[in-house]
Order: C-alpha cells, then sequence, then structure tokens
C-alpha cells in the first residue's frame, strides 16, 4: 500500500500537534509535582518556605518571600513584629498563612 505525500504530510503534522500539546502537558505536571521534591509551581510551593514580615497592619501582616511581598495571617497577630521569620503553613485566597518559628540564627 502506497500512500500520497499530501497524506505523509498531513499525518505527520497531525502526529506532531498530538505529540507537541502532550509534552507540554507532561512538562507542566512535572513542574507542578516533581518526583521527591517541593512544587515548583502553584499555592503548594510557597507551603514551608520561610518569609520575613515587612509590614504590620491591624489583623493583617504583609510578608516578603522569593522576593514577593504577600498578605498574611497568622493566629497569634501579638507575638510579631516586623523583621521577624515566620513560616508558611498555607494559602488561603492568595492570603498566606504563616507561623512564628525559632529559628538558629546561623543557618549554613
Amino acid at each position: 500500500m502506497q500512500i500520497s505525500q499530501t497524506a505523509f504530510l498531513l499525518y505527520l503534522l497531525i502526529f506532531l500537534l498530538i505529540g507537541g500539546a502532550f509534552g507540554a502537558w507532561f512538562t507542566r505536571l512535572l513542574m507542578r509535582y516533581p518526583f521527591g521534591r517541593n512544587p515548583l509551581t502553584g499555592k503548594y510551593s510557597y507551603v514551608g518556605k520561610k518569609a520575613v514580615v515587612v509590614a504590620k497592619k491591624p489583623g493583617i501582616l504583609r510578608v516578603a518571600i522569593n522576593s514577593q511581598v504577600w498578605n498574611a495571617e497568622c493566629s497569634d497577630m501579638g507575638n510579631i513584629s516586623v523583621g521577624d521569620t515566620v513560616m508558611v503553613m498555607d494559602m488561603e485566597n492568595l492570603t498566606l498563612k504563616v507561623e512564628k518559628r525559632k529559628y538558629p540564627e546561623n543557618t549554613s
């Protein structure tokens, strides 16, 4: 059985489009849920990271993490001041949920 050149090019184009779409989807999946590492993207990429309090207003904190400033909430607001290091526990509606932790001064 012989196939025409036009049909071959059409099949090749369809194969490349489907393969490219699958490759892009698979790459996105690996970036979001890498094997054995923390997620690189999405809301869970911030959970467990340290942040520094840069501003404190009644009921809300502003924290810096990965050179970005986010709104944050903490259950123990009275015990946190500007300059403290906090840990991100969760994210809800673009607001980080943080807790104050004690970290050693030299973490080399």
